[in-house]
């Protein structure tokens, strides 16, 4: 479906968003993990989370990615 250059700006922001949001939370899981030390179950928990968060993240440039050139096509 083809959107207007208003709402995939939007969604861009929104997606720009997200990734911040996402980025801070995985600076503070990678901050966890070095703070767990020796703590296995700690450890097993926090790179759980890691993993998740930047799946998430990828996921999200991709989205951000993809909404960018079509704006970018939109806008001419």
């Amino acid at each position: 479906t083809k959107q207007s250059p208003s709402t995939l700006r939007r969604l861009v922001g929104q997606a720009e968003k997200k990734m911040e949001q996402l980025n801070a939370r995985k600076d503070g899981l990678t901050a966890q993990l070095s703070s767990a030390g020796a703590d296995h179950a700690a450890l097993a928990k926090v790179t759980t989370d890691l993993a998740s968060v930047q799946a998430e993240l990828a996921s999200t440039e991709d989205e951000w990615l993809s909404l960018s050139a079509e704006l970018e096509i939109a806008e001419g």
